[in-house]
């Protein structure tokens, strides 16, 4: 929908596979390792809700940034409505069938229920963060990063409520009973 020449689309997997590995899984591996520091964790755990508001900020700001420059650019002239609609429900789609896709599997593997909730949603969910990654390795060519990044929110804010949906239909179905307090004589 958001392709500029409509034309066949190469992605080199590997390349891209590379620069994840680079700007998300070493981070993630330095970061864990120095948190195992104790002079880091003391101060992580006395800066730790400043630094996740940090955090919050600089994810917020990837796709506000990428936004205004595909605006600035004039990129969102001539997109129509339709579009994001019919782009929000692809991604909708896609949601719905890892969802489909992961349930089938953990009734496959016999899990038990709480078990099988966790894992449906975990591995059915893509993060924002990592959407924003992905699109920072797309060609320029294939298309705008900004008018694509307002299809990845606007995928992730509809999934988020379908899986708030589906938590509180499989609440009603399978109600979380109280554990009643053991009597002692």
């Amino acid at each position: 929908i958001f392709l500029k020449g409509g034309g066949n689309v190469r992605i080199d997997v590997v390349q891209v596979l590379l620069k994840m590995i680079f700007t998300v899984l070493v981070p993630l591996l330095v970061g864990k390792s120095l948190s195992t520091h104790r002079k880091v964790a003391q101060v992580v755990k006395k800066h730790g809700y400043k630094m996740t508001v940090l955090g919050n900020f600089l994810l917020i700001m990837v796709p506000t940034m990428k936004i205004a420059s595909a605006q600035s650019k004039g990129s969102f002239k001539g997109l129509r409505v339709e579009q994001y609609f019919i782009t929000i429900c692809i991604g909708m789609g896609v949601h719905i069938l890892f969802v489909i896709f992961n349930f089938t599997g953990t009734l496959l593997l016999k899990l038990k229920k709480p078990y099988r909730k966790s894992i449906v949603f975990v591995a059915s969910t893509k993060t924002l963060p990592v959407a924003m990654t992905v699109l920072s390795f797309v060609d320029p060519e294939i298309g705008d990063r900004g008018v694509m990044s307002v299809a990845c929110m606007a995928a992730h804010f509809c999934q988020i409520i379908a899986d708030s949906t589906l938590v509180s239909i499989w609440l009603k179905m399978d109600p979380i009973k109280p554990k009643q307090p053991e009597l002692s004589s």
